[in-house]
């Protein structure tokens, strides 16, 4: 049974950067392995899937840390403009492990985009990685995005005309996505989907079998890349891309606790 929190999540905390951006974050101190999650692209670190693994970490007395990645949620700068990149936000992961989280050993929880970057941020930082559990993970997703532009003749004259374009979407209140031209192409030189993808630590993967937005053959695929001693793939009936139910976050404590 998953427990809510009655005091919510930690409050927010900020870490300047070298060029004068802020990162907001949250922390609360505890034992090693620490949990570390990484958000989905558009999506911060206050939502169920965060507010339900902290709820987990504080009654296991395990650490816990989330960011927003530049331009989301609380961190500085705005998803408009062409700064934000995979390269920046793997960026901002790492200043985030290096210098946040004291746990010697951490577990990356990833969501969507989230998972993308984690399994890029386990190879750049191998020994204080414990474990890795991607949810609805989104590797490569920016090549899902460059093939909606492409076949729709509005959206990719904007992008030819203005070097970005107003993608539609759900999920945010202005009803699209700002896509830069500059922001895919700097995405492709961090694929990882193409290659074999080498990972020394357990590995859980879990995908709702509806995604709408990610479909979960993207798992599988990236399931059957990954050479790994211990990896498993959970697929769940009737989840969608948020995977927030009760019942779905339950499956995600318990792939943390198959690590732990």
């Amino acid at each position: 049974m998953l427990l809510t929190s009655p005091c919510g999540l930690p409050p927010v905390k900020y870490l300047t950067l070298n060029d004068g951006e802020t990162l907001a974050y949250l922390h609360h101190p505890g034992k090693s392995p620490g949990i570390m999650f990484l958000p989905g692209f558009q999506s911060t670190m206050k939502s169920s899937k965060p507010q339900a693994i902290f709820d987990f970490c504080q009654v296991n007395g395990l650490e816990y840390t989330a960011l927003d990645y530049y331009g989301h949620g609380e961190s500085s700068g705005s998803m408009n403009d062409e700064k934000g990149t995979i390269k920046r936000w793997i960026s901002d992961a790492i200043h985030i492990l290096d210098r946040v989280p004291e746990a010697p050993e951490q577990i990356l929880v990833g969501s969507s985009m989230g998972s993308w970057l984690m399994l890029l941020l386990s190879k750049e930082r191998v020994d204080r990685i414990k474990g890795l559990v991607g949810i609805a993970s989104a590797p490569d997703f920016t090549s899902l995005l460059t093939e909606q532009i492409n076949d729709d003749t509005s959206l990719s004259e904007q992008m030819k005309s203005s070097g970005y374009c107003d993608l539609p979407t759900q999920y945010d209140p202005k009803g699209y996505y700002r896509i830069h031209q500059t922001f895919l192409m700097q995405a492709e030189s961090h694929f990882i989907l193409s290659t074999e993808c080498k990972i020394h630590v357990p590995l859980r993967l879990i995908h709702g079998r509806q995604d709408e937005d990610i479909p979960y053959n993207i798992s599988q695929t990236l399931f059957d890349k990954v050479v790994c001693n211990d990896k498993k793939l959970i697929l769940v009936d009737n989840g969608n891309h948020r995977l927030s139910k009760p019942h779905e976050l339950e499956i995600i404590i318990t792939a943390i606790k198959d690590i732990l």
